[in-house]
């Protein structure tokens, strides 16, 4: 990596510091898509590949300038680092082809992802709320934020000024991140997947999910909801229960508060087993094959979509204990 000193003093938006970068890797992933999607695998496309692989290009920050390339990812993670140190790139391969992510996290403790800068579009997520990130001590799996980024920006710019409107949608991320950290989890994905395409239609079961994952621990502790939190939850989260939820939590004393823990906790172990019966149920595939409902996830997770629409549900089996049980835990919840 060559560094260079520059004149720039003003610090450019980092998706405009960046931009070289992003080019590159759209480039990369143009010729990925002629030879993946279109099946075009000749020799210049291959060529043009690895061109735009080991071409070097400028970096350029208010105090240097950075010569860099996709082939050298040790010298381009150096680089990112002098730009801002929470800037992550991830590079894996997908079916044998370079695939990217281009994210900032929020750095600390307990990491999240603030804002995604390029995501190739052939990168597969299984679940679009957590990034998988390699780390020296293994996988790290991050709470990902980034796709309310917008949602959030849209709504503080009718009540901040402008000069402060990155640094507010940063702070408002942040907050909720504090709060959605004891509600979400990745085990949460196969009920989350069902519940998302329609073959498991009952209301309140990830509500019921969160609020019970959530009170296994004592983060409500000094719990304080700001009103951009609070906005947050009730204009673009999406789960109107579970605002309610966190209202009455941040009106409840302690002693209410550890009352409903340690009756949640009594709550959380049928819960599940109850959870773990509906997955147990019987779906058909076709005529003559049925496979259990967590046996179509573990196969089938990453094409739910036909899974929905071509799976035959025994119509011997009900919905109604769970969907009870949910209803009345959530109910209890409320009315403590």
């Amino acid at each position: 990596m060559h560094i260079f000193p520059t004149t720039h003093k003003r610090r450019k938006p980092l998706g405009e510091i960046l931009l070289p970068l992003i080019n590159q890797l759209r480039e990369v992933d143009h010729w990925v898509y002629t030879m993946k999607v279109k099946g075009h695998f000749f020799r210049e496309n291959m060529a043009m590949l690895k061109e735009a692989l080991t071409k070097e290009f400028m970096m350029v920050d208010r105090t240097y300038r950075s010569k860099v390339a996709l082939n050298t990812p040790m010298n381009l993670r150096k680089a990112l680092r002098l730009i801002d140190h929470n800037l992550i790139l991830e590079a894996k391969a997908e079916n044998g082809f370079p695939a990217f992510h281009l994210f900032r996290t929020s750095g600390y403790r307990d990491s999240f992802v603030l804002e995604t800068y390029y995501k190739s579009p052939h990168v597969k997520t299984t679940d679009p709320r957590f990034v998988r990130v390699d780390g020296h001590m293994g996988d790290q799996i991050l709470l990902d934020l980034s796709h309310f980024r917008e949602d959030v920006r849209k709504v503080l710019e009718e009540i901040v000024n402008t000069s402060e409107l990155y640094e507010a949608t940063d702070r408002t991320l942040t907050n909720v991140a504090r709060v959605l950290r004891y509600h979400e989890h990745e085990d949460q994905l196969p009920v989350l997947l069902l519940h998302d395409y329609g073959i498991l239609n009952i209301p309140q079961i990830l509500t019921v999910l969160r609020i019970l994952y959530g009170l296994q621990f004592k983060y409500y502790e000094g719990m304080a909801l700001d009103e951009h939190t609070i906005m947050f939850f009730n204009q673009i989260y999406g789960d109107s229960d579970l605002f309610q939820y966190l209202l009455k939590m941040d009106r409840l004393d302690d002693r209410k508060r550890r009352e409903l823990t340690t009756k949640a906790r009594s709550w959380y172990g049928p819960f599940l087993e109850q959870l773990d019966v509906q997955l147990s149920q019987s779906v058909f595939m076709n005529k003559d094959e049925s496979i259990e409902l967590r046996g179509v996830l573990m196969g089938h997770y990453k094409r739910m979509d036909w899974v929905a629409e071509y799976a035959h549900f025994n119509p011997q089996v009900t919905e109604v204990t769970l969907e009870e049980m949910a209803k009345r835990i959530y109910e209890q919840v409320m009315n403590i």
